[in-house]
């Protein structure tokens, strides 16, 4: 007889719980808080930078080393300036030579977009490469199997790294079920609809028709999309954190990056049975003259409060958040800020203004642990040609935001270390 699954992921996340002294752990504290224990016991609270590195976009590598000549003067340098800012953490996409140097760090080995990268019945939407175009086909026979050894080649390796904060394993993934860049709101179950609309042979058509079958007569037409979509968690979820756990017992597993905040209710229901924390990517809304924050910085002020969203999300999910991509290019920056997220601000000191006011915002819910600021250097040819980073694109700091992290990351630490 096959145990419930509630009764399974109980199961797992217990396990790796009792595994995972000695490495960064998760505490419920009272009136939803929780905090982080490092490897020693101590509070840690994970206050990240991504894409501390050098490849990946535009000339920023042949820069940096025209100006430090060597990959390690670089390396020593921007590490010096992460801990001056007061990052307590490498987050996504961090050039490895910087690890085991003094600052934590995490890792994110996609999971479920390779899986969709050869399209037909693997890929209930195939991954072109970029955010927002993948969605992995669980129904695939397959699917179970390769999330086996796709954890073991690439997981358990480092299941004994004491200085690996934890895992993600995907990166917005297309939960709203198309690739528009503007993905719709809560509610619409879009996802279902691709599923529905995939050739009859494909494996998760199929699993699709039989489940309308089964529960048509059952549900209304609306709960048996919002349960199907359920299922579809389910079998992503389950299939990656149950073979993650059998690789790596001692890590925290940090999810997959939603994109946004308008994940349905099932989604974050199935998420917070299985995963440690919640991540996402969020670029919100400020007004930078009251410090007021919103959800969309594309609705702005007619969207819903930060605090009030959370809020409900938290409700559904019973896990922590981890903000995990954010940002407020600024128009100033000599960029045309054309591609990309993000409110577009007009001054580094706007910039600044409003980047305070979101970490202080999404810090004083008990709920969020940290967040990871995207990123460490502007984008420019080959990205989103945008101000996104700490350091311009000759390695130079924007001197009001760094002074700000400088303050507000301190400030978080000591508020933190001292919540019982």
């Amino acid at each position: 007889m096959k145990a419930p699954t509630a009764l399974v992921a109980a199961i797992v996340l217990a396990a790796a719980s009792l595994a995972a002294d000695g490495y960064y752990r998760l505490e419920r504290l009272a009136n939803d808080a929780w905090r982080i224990l490092d490897p020693q016991g101590e509070t840690f609270v994970p206050l990240g930078v991504e894409h501390c590195r050098l490849w990946g976009e535009g000339d920023f590598e042949n820069r940096m080393l025209v100006k430090f000549a060597t990959k390690e003067a670089w390396a020593a340098d921007a590490l010096a300036k992460v801990k001056d800012w007061n990052f307590t953490l490498l987050g996504g996409c961090c050039e490895p030579m910087l690890f085991h140097r003094g600052v934590p760090h995490t890792i994110y080995p996609w999971v479920g977009e390779p899986y969709s990268f050869d399209g037909g019945d693997k890929a209930i939407l195939k991954g072109l490469h970029r955010p927002g175009t993948a969605f992995p086909n669980v129904f695939n026979p397959g699917w179970p199997e390769y999330c086996r050894e796709w954890t073991k080649r690439h997981f358990a390796p480092q299941r004994h790294d004491r200085d690996l904060f934890g895992w993600f394993f995907d990166n917005e993934l297309a939960w709203w079920g198309d690739r528009v860049a503007d993905a719709p709101k809560q509610g619409t179950y879009r996802l279902v609809d691709v599923v529905a609309a995939l050739p009859p042979e494909h494996s998760a058509r199929r699993a699709y028709e039989a489940f309308m079958a089964e529960h048509r007569g059952e549900w209304p037409a609306a709960k048996c999309r919002a349960e199907f979509l359920r299922l579809i968690a389910e079998k992503y979820f389950g299939g990656i954190v149950s073979a993650l756990r059998a690789a790596d017992p001692n890590h925290l597993i940090l999810g997959c990056r939603f994109s946004g905040v308008w994940m349905e209710p099932e989604i974050l229901e199935v998420a917070g049975k299985w995963l440690d924390v919640i991540s996402f990517n969020h670029y919100s809304w400020v007004n930078t003259m009251n410090g007021e924050v919103r959800i969309s910085y594309r609705d702005g002020e007619s969207s819903q409060l930060v605090e009030q969203r959370y809020l409900e999300m938290y409700a559904l999910a019973k896990k922590p958040f981890f903000v995990t991509e954010w940002s407020f290019p600024a128009m100033d920056a000599g960029l045309p800020c054309t591609v990309g997220e993000g409110m577009r601000t007009r001054t580094q000191q706007e910039r600044t203004k409003a980047s305070e006011a979101f970490a202080r915002k999404v810090m004083s819910l008990p709920f969020v642990i940290g967040y990871d600021y995207f990123m460490w250097h502007d984008s420019t040819a080959g990205g989103e040609n945008c101000n996104y980073g700490l350091v311009n694109n000759d390695g130079v700091p924007y001197a009001e935001l760094t002074a700000m992290f400088r303050h507000v990351n301190a400030e978080f630490v000591r508020e933190r270390t001292v919540r019982k």
